[in-house]
């Protein structure tokens, strides 16, 4: 009627038929004549299932393990890139800080600063005296040198470091100026420049080093 098959059974259930028949059958004989496709594709599916190899796990078992080593990979990159993300900010912080400094700390004049270069910075002043005779000072809000004040005094034909009441110097923003504060940075700073910051505070109060 179109609905069924006439088929021999495959060679996995020749046993089955000789237990039956006693072995008079040849084997794989399983002739059947009411066999649908249904059945013929079930049948299929026990031809290639193999019976030697180990049952699968539980999808509970796989989902279980999964999710352990889910957990633990996620725990271990956590704490790896929360590592690593503590440290790049630091190395961040530490750089902005670094390009801060060298900004602030830098002569105006000769580009040097105190944290590659062995210099003494300082603020330039104009000190000059008032009608009743005491002394007035004007700070310059650029830091230079003292290497660069020197080279200021070189050029006026002076060669030390005196009190230049009557001279002028010209800072990089075109301030007039004639004197040179060392400024306090860090302890290092001051004992690398301890005898230049002494002699340049004793020539504003003293007028000579």
């Amino acid at each position: 009627n179109g609905h069924a098959l006439c088929t021999d059974l495959l060679t996995n259930y020749a046993s089955h038929f000789r237990s039956i028949d006693n072995g008079n059958a040849k084997q794989a004989s399983g002739w059947s004549p009411g066999y649908t496709l249904s059945t013929a594709l079930l049948q299929i599916v026990t031809f290639f299932a193999e019976p030697d190899l180990r049952h699968d796990p539980l999808p509970e078992s796989i989902i279980r393990l999964r999710n352990m080593v889910k957990t633990f990979q996620f725990q271990e990159e956590a704490k790896s890139t929360e590592i690593d993300d503590e440290k790049l900010k630091a190395e961040r912080k530490h750089a902005q800080r670094q390009r801060e400094l060298l900004e602030k700390l830098t002569c105006g004049v000769t580009k040097q600063n105190v944290i590659e270069d062995n210099i003494c910075l300082g603020y330039p002043l104009l000190v000059k005296r008032n009608n009743y005779g005491k002394l007035q000072s004007e700070t310059v809000l650029e830091l230079i040198s003292y290497d660069a004040y020197v080279a200021e005094i070189q050029k006026s034909g002076e060669d030390k470091l005196d009190y230049y009441e009557h001279l002028k110097f010209r800072s990089v923003t075109g301030k007039d100026y004639n004197h040179w504060l060392p400024i306090f940075i860090n302890e290092a700073h001051f004992q690398k420049g301890q005898t230049i910051i002494q002699n340049s505070i004793s020539v504003i109060y003293n007028g000579s080093a």
